[in-house]
């Protein structure tokens, strides 16, 4: 898991066009923002599944957080797709998305230490 977060806020930070891209396919595109839903909730769902440890190490306590935040998040997207979109909309912005890049690119290299050392 480490590995896929720490490409995914790589990329946030170097390669906005294509994020902001998907962003304004989100919130034109109905089918584009179910699919992401539905990613979420089945990658959030894959993780609760195998790693619902609420007792363990902090990195296996980080690793339970980011898959219930993943199905809360596929849950509100495919429930609450009205809603979603503005979000999106809004989020839309080139400095938030290096500041959630950033972020990311953090939160995946401590996964990265967690399970390798």
């Amino acid at each position: 898991m480490g590995i896929f977060v720490t490409v995914v806020g790589l990329s946030l930070i170097v390669s906005q066009k294509g994020e902001r891209a998907l962003l304004i396919a989100m919130t034109e595109n109905s089918a584009v923002l179910w699919l992401i839903g539905l990613i979420a909730l089945g990658f959030g769902a894959v993780i609760v599944s195998l790693n619902n440890v609420w007792s363990g190490t902090g990195i296996q306590l980080l690793i339970t957080i980011i898959g219930w935040l993943a199905v809360i998040k596929g849950f509100f997207i495919l429930v609450f797709p009205s809603t979603a979109s503005p979000f999106y909309r809004k989020a839309n912005n080139g400095a938030l998305l290096a500041t959630v890049g950033v972020i990311v690119f953090l939160l995946g290299l401590i996964l990265l230490y967690g399970g390798f050392m």
